[in-house]
């Protein structure tokens, strides 16, 4: 099946370039952030929650970051 805009579940992904898993996800940072911790789909959405937070990893990442 080919990927258009009129798929709601690719609607953040169509003409968008590279962009952070966002497949079927509802547009409410509270998902991201719920699915992020709750480590859905193997913590693809953890890329979103630093999106979301202007690329910052927040204090609250559920994950250690070291740098």
């Amino acid at each position: 099946m080919p990927v258009n805009n009129t798929d709601y579940v690719w609607k953040y992904h169509y003409n968008r370039g590279l962009e952070p898993f966002k497949y079927s996800w509802d547009g409410r940072t509270e998902t991201a952030v719920k699915n992020c911790k709750n480590g859905t789909d193997d913590g693809k959405w953890c890329t979103l929650v630093i999106q979301l937070n202007g690329w910052k990893i927040p204090d609250d990442y559920p994950f250690k970051v070291s740098y």
